[in-house]
């Protein structure tokens, strides 16, 4: 299946989740671990995060038809599967017609495949549900990155000067609204030449560019605060509305969103455990999304 139809696909069920429950699928699931195989132990990242947690369901863990066979499991009646995204390079050998040498041309796909989370099987199947959740911590996170910080009357990254302009935390209420608020603009601050090199234009210059960094922002925080089990300020309805008609209005501006945010977050990651870093891997994954 050829990558555009696939983003089609995807674009298109998270269109209808936001019109369907009037909310992102972003600001949902800080309760539970985030989503993960099973068998692998691996978490889903980018697109595969929001199309698993969008369904909402407390585990975290989930299994392809195969998985559910290893654990002699079995999906109960009527159950449907939740899809998520493969991302692969196939690579060919070709010739140069006019030097005669060899050269391997690679060539990025996109496919995708079903999974089903714990909760769809019938009982019997041995595991324990009860997952243990571990949280990152906030205050660790931002001072691993250590950003320069200054104080304003609104959060803000100002790409000039490579700062982050930040209220003091007391007049937030609460630490968590104060870490959702640098999360946002942490996930700016990764997109500078230095560190990920994303388009950052401002709004006067290119609305679309300037859109698409705010949902890397959006999507990114909230990965964030996931991890560290902050919950997320709930949308007021116009905000909703208005990323709705963006999305459909480019309709691989969600794909390529939660692939950057995903590189972003790794990127964070990393700075404050490096161990356990999926950087390289999710920075090709994001390559190939946007190819």
């Amino acid at each position: 299946m050829a990558n555009d139809k696939v983003k089609e696909i995807v674009t298109e069920r998270i269109i209808r989740f936001i019109e369907e429950n009037d909310k992102l699928p972003w600001s949902m699931g800080f309760s539970t671990a985030p989503p993960q195989s099973y068998v692998r132990k691996n978490h889903y990242h980018g697109t595969n995060y929001l199309l698993t947690l969008m369904r909402g369901f407390s585990s975290p863990y989930w299994f392809t038809f195969k998985d559910v066979q290893k654990i002699e499991g079995r999906i109960r009646k009527g159950e449907a599967g939740t899809i998520v995204v493969y991302y692969n390079i196939r690579e060919f050998e070709k010739k140069d017609p006019e030097t005669g040498e060899t050269y391997l041309e690679r060539i990025p796909f996109m496919r995708y495949y079903r999974v089903w989370n714990l909760e769809q099987l019938e009982p019997g199947h041995g595991i324990d549900e009860n997952v243990p959740v571990v949280r990152e911590s906030a205050e660790a996170i931002v001072a691993a990155c250590a950003p320069t910080l200054t104080f304003g009357k609104k959060p803000h990254y100002a790409p000039d000067t490579d700062s982050i302009g930040i209220p003091p935390i007391e007049r937030y209420g609460d630490s968590d609204r104060y870490y959702e608020a640098l999360f946002h603009e942490l996930i700016h601050w990764t997109g500078h030449k230095s560190r990920c090199n994303r388009e950052m234009k401002p709004h006067s210059m290119d609305r679309g560019s300037y859109a698409l960094e705010e949902l890397v922002a959006e999507i990114g925080c909230a990965m964030l605060c996931h991890l560290c089990g902050i919950p997320v300020t709930e949308n007021q309805a116009a905000y909703v509305k208005g990323w709705l008609e963006a999305l459909n209005n480019d309709k691989g501006m969600i794909v390529t969103a939660a692939n950057r945010a995903q590189k972003a977050v790794d990127y964070i990651l990393n700075l404050s455990n490096p161990e356990t870093s999926n950087v390289e891997q999710e920075a090709e994954e994001s390559a190939l999304v946007e190819a």
